[in-house]
């Protein structure tokens, strides 16, 4: 019988914990650990694994309310990481740029072309600029894309 989805879940999280105590306290400052969406089952395993000092890597944030939902369910005060992958993403890049714990803005491409239906090329590039200016005008990070192109 093979195991369940949570069951290897909980176990690649093991994993990762052993492996994470072993380093350095500076390559866990380093560290990015992707997250379910928050309306997805899996979320309030995954932010309740994510170790002190690790970054958060958050799928579908839509709004700072996100943000801060995710920081509540993590237990802690993790930098974030926001990947817009939604027109709510985008629509809301400013106000989650300033929100106090995220660092960095990252366009998730396949998810929002998915969304909106967008296939045209110079419809992704005013995308990418939505998200990079409000990076620009907080203390975010420029936008790291969240897949290649």
């Amino acid at each position: 019988m093979c195991p369940s989805t949570a069951e290897l879940g909980g176990h690649a999280w093991g994993l990762f914990k052993r492996w994470l105590a072993a380093q350095p306290t500076e390559v866990g400052a380093k560290m990015q650990v992707r997250v379910n969406a928050l309306e997805t089952p899996w979320a309030v395993d995954d932010l309740a694994a994510v170790p002190v000092g690790v970054a958060i890597r958050l799928t579908k944030t839509g709004a700072p309310a996100d943000v801060s939902a995710a920081l509540e369910r993590a237990g802690g005060s993790h930098p974030v990481h926001a990947l817009l992958e939604t027109a709510a993403g985008i629509e809301g890049a400013a106000e989650i740029a300033r929100h106090p714990n995220v660092c960095s803005l990252a366009l998730g491409e396949a998810d929002l072309r998915a969304e909106l239906g967008a296939t045209d090329k110079q419809a992704m590039n005013w995308l990418r600029v939505r998200v990079a200016v409000p990076s620009g005008c907080t203390a975010a990070q420029p936008s790291i894309p969240g897949s290649c192109p």
